[in-house]
C-alpha cells in the first residue's frame, strides 16, 4: 500500500498488487476499532485487554504461526483451547528493547544482546511465556457463553494477573468458541481462525455450532447420569426401607418374645413362691404341733408364724428355736440333765457311756 495524489489533489491509497485506489486510510477502521474497545471498558468499568490491545495496534502477519506457537509450548487446540491467546500473545511479543535478531550464515535464526552480546537460538521471552502458561493452567477453567456480547467484545486476559491491591486476577467468562481464536487483519477486519484445522470463518454460526453441540452432548449425558442416579437412589431408599422394616420387626419379634418368656418366668416364680409358702406353713405347722401338749403360748407362737410372710429359712429356724425351748423346758421338768453340746449346737454323739445315751434319749423325748 502507498500513497499518492488524486485528480484534485486530494490524497488516496494504492494497493499495489490489486491495484485498488481508495481515498480512505486502509488502517483507520483498525484504529477506530482500537478506540471503540477503549471506550466499551471504561463504560462498563471492566479490564483493559493486553491481548485486543496488542493486536490492534500490530496484527498478526501470519495466523499459521500461532498454530506453530501452540504445538511448541504444547498447548492442545482441543482441551486446552482457553489457553491458546497465550500463543497468540507469544507470537505479537516483540523482543526486548536490548535485544536483536540475527540470521547465521546457515540459515539460523539467532537473538543477541546488544549490551552483553550473549547469543542464543531461544527467544528472550520464551521463559515468561511458559511461566505465563503454567500459571494460568494453574487456574479454573473459564467459563464460555454464548452471549453475542462475548463474542462482540473480547475478555480480558491479563499478561499480569497481580492488581496494585494484590489480589490475583483471572479470565472468568470466554466466549464459545471452541478450537477458534479471533484475529484482527491489518484494516480492522475480525476473522476467526481454528487452530486444530487451520480453517478461517466469518460466521459465527459456523463458530457455536461444535460448542453447542458439544455442549448439548454434555447436556444429555449429565441428564441422563442423573437420571440413573435417581433411580439408584430411589432402589436405595427401597432397599434401606425394607431393610429397616426387617430389622424392626425382627426386633419387634424378639421384644414380644422376651417379654412373653419374662412374663412366663414371673409367674413360674410367683407360683413356686406360693405354693413353697403354703408348703413351708403346713409343713412347720406339723413340724412344731405333733407330739406337743397344746401349751397356748406354743400354739399360738407356731401359728403366728405360719401365717406371717416370712420365708422359708426364717421360719425353719424359728421353729427349731420353738422346738429347742420346748424340750429344754420338758427336761428340767422331770430333772433330766442336758447332753454337752458338740460343734454346731448339737449333741455330742461318740463321747460317753450308756448314761449319756440314756440322756440324750431322754432329751429327745
Amino acid at each position: 500500500m502507498i500513497s499518492g495524489e488524486g485528480p484534485k489533489g486530494e490524497p488516496v491509497f494504492v494497493n499495489r498488487v490489486l491495484g485498488l485506489r481508495v481515498k480512505q486510510n486502509p488502517i483507520e477502521p483498525r484504529f477506530k476499532r482500537l478506540v471503540e474497545v477503549v471506550k466499551h471498558c471504561r463504560d462498563e468499568v471492566k479490564d483493559m485487554d493486553d491481548l485486543t490491545l496488542m493486536e490492534l495496534l500490530e496484527p498478526v502477519r501470519r495466523v499459521a504461526d500461532v498454530k506453530a506457537m501452540a504445538e511448541y509450548m504444547g498447548i492442545d487446540a482441543k482441551n486446552e483451547s482457553h489457553l491458546l491467546w497465550i500463543a497468540k500473545m507469544a507470537v505479537l511479543d516483540d523482543l526486548p528493547d536490548d535485544w536483536r535478531e540475527e540470521i547465521l550464515p546457515t540459515g539460523e535464526l539467532t537473538y543477541v544482546n546488544n549490551e552483553t552480546n550473549e547469543r542464543t537460538s531461544e527467544h528472550p521471552t520464551e521463559h515468561f511465556f511458559r511461566r505465563l502458561l503454567m500459571r494460568e493452567r494453574r487456574k479454573p477453567r473459564p467459563r464460555v457463553s454464548f452471549v453475542q456480547e462475548a463474542f462482540d467484545w473480547p475478555p480480558a486476559r491479563y499478561r499480569d494477573d497481580v492488581d496494585p491491591k494484590g489480589n490475583i486476577l483471572r479470565t472468568k467468562v470466554i466466549p464459545a468458541s471452541g478450537s477458534f481464536l479471533d484475529f484482527y487483519d491489518v484494516y480492522g477486519r475480525q476473522f476467526w481462525y481454528d487452530v486444530a484445522t487451520e480453517r478461517v470463518t466469518l460466521d459465527l454460526m459456523e463458530i457455536k455450532l461444535e460448542p453447542a453441540v458439544v455442549m448439548v452432548q454434555r447436556v444429555f449425558r449429565a441428564h441422563k447420569a442423573r437420571a440413573r442416579l435417581w433411580e439408584v437412589h430411589g432402589a436405595a431408599k427401597k432397599i434401606g426401607s425394607a431393610w429397616r422394616t426387617f430389622k424392626f420387626n425382627r426386633l419387634t419379634k424378639e421384644v414380644s418374645r422376651r417379654r412373653e418368656k419374662a412374663v412366663e418366668t414371673i409367674q413360674k416364680f410367683y407360683r413356686l413362691k406360693r405354693l413353697r409358702l403354703e408348703c413351708s406353713r403346713e409343713l412347720f405347722k406339723q413340724i412344731g404341733l405333733i407330739g406337743k401338749p397344746s401349751f397356748a403360748r406354743y400354739d399360738k407362737s407356731v401359728e403366728g408364724l405360719m401365717q406371717s410372710n416370712y420365708s422359708f429359712f426364717v421360719v425353719r429356724r424359728q421353729v427349731v428355736t420353738l422346738q429347742r425351748r420346748w424340750r429344754q423346758k420338758m427336761a428340767e421338768r422331770r430333772g433330766i440333765k442336758p447332753p454337752k453340746k458338740g460343734k454346731g449346737g448339737r449333741p455330742q454323739r461318740n463321747k460317753g457311756g450308756e448314761q449319756h445315751l440314756a440322756d440324750r434319749a431322754a432329751w429327745e423325748d
